[in-house]
């Protein structure tokens, strides 16, 4: 039985990232060390270190492989105890549940019913759609409804709350490696939920037709409370991370080819849906540890994933 290996990019010396690595991979950790620093001179593909090492991603046990993990949110007190006995959920649970997101939400008058696809503004129901579905309702009463390239300003919006939701799955997103600085780089996740300012510019849109008198500003009145940036510590298996996130799955496959051919997998097992999920998962693993001088990196976790508040450690906590 081999030993869990745990990797954290945060902290680790390269020589400790490179020694996990080839003991995962069962690699020459000096060969490994030297390749690497080619690499650092000269860039490499995930495809090219498979290919140079021989390694077929389906045969590693992915769950021998723990992340150290951090995510970063902007969290009131009432929040943060949320998190300290719910643990980190993802959005769909965020939604779903009575969470401090959903309650402040229903403060502002806009109610989630995740399962019936129905979102409430104002006490007026809305369908949540994706990109793909034809206009069933047209949500401005007009005669002709949408195209499937032809969107009102409402529509397109939705679809957008819709393929957080829906189509990549309200997953869990962490960073693998980065500084604080790079994290709050990524997007507006250090001030408010990032739900919010999608929110937003649907609602925008919405207001117009709701006879309302003030504006919604979700992420303005978030960020108005008296609140603290949070980076919360963890460690996932790397078998329950998402290591294969696309939108456009059929043609996502153009991306993967060549790891593909290299591990003995056609277009057709591809289609099919016939590749392990491990395969996805070191393939990922890879591009972490190929990637870890160059900014952040950042992954989620698989569909229906949250993390344990055992697990968490406060990491940091600062106002901004």
């Amino acid at each position: 039985m081999r030993e869990k290996i745990v990797i954290n990019f945060f902290d680790d010396p390269r020589e400790k990232s490179v020694e996990s690595m080839a003991a995962y991979f069962q690699l020459d950790k000096n060969l490994l060390s030297k390749y690497i620093e080619d690499f650092e001179k000269n860039g490499i593909a995930v495809k090219d270190f498979v290919s140079a090492f021989g390694i077929n991603l389906s045969q590693y046990d992915s769950s021998l492989i723990e992340i150290i993990c951090r995510h970063m949110t902007s969290m009131t007190e009432e929040g943060i105890e949320d998190i300290r006995t719910k643990g980190i959920l993802d959005l769909t649970h965020l939604l779903m549940k009575d969470t401090v997101l959903s309650r402040f939400l229903k403060r502002n008058n806009v109610i989630f019913d995740v399962k019936n696809r129905e979102l409430f503004v104002d006490g007026q129901a809305y369908r949540i759609t994706t990109a793909e579905e034809d206009c069933i309702i047209c949500v401005e009463k007009k005669e002709i409804r949408c195209g499937r390239f032809e969107r009102c300003d409402i529509r397109e919006k939705m679809d957008s709350v819709g393929r957080k939701i829906y189509q990549l799955g309200g997953t869990l997103e962490f960073f693998v490696s980065g500084s604080k600085a790079d994290m709050e780089h990524y997007s507006v996740i250090h001030l408010n939920p990032e739900i919010l300012e999608t929110l937003d510019q649907l609602l925008a849109e919405i207001k117009v037709r709701s006879n309302r008198d003030e504006p919604f500003a979700l992420s303005y009145k978030w960020r108005e409370q008296e609140r603290k940036t949070y980076i919360l510590q963890f460690a996932v298996n790397l078998s329950d991370v998402e290591g294969l996130c696309v939108c456009d799955y059929k043609n996502a496959y153009y991306e993967f080819q060549e790891l593909l051919d290299i591990g003995g997998y056609s277009q057709n097992d591809y289609i099919m849906e016939l590749i392990p999920d491990r395969f996805y998962q070191n393939m990922r693993l890879i591009e972490w540890f190929l990637g870890t001088d160059y900014g952040y990196q950042f992954g989620s976790l698989l569909r229906g994933k949250t993390v344990p508040a055992e697990k968490i450690q406060v990491k940091d906590a600062y106002v901004k």
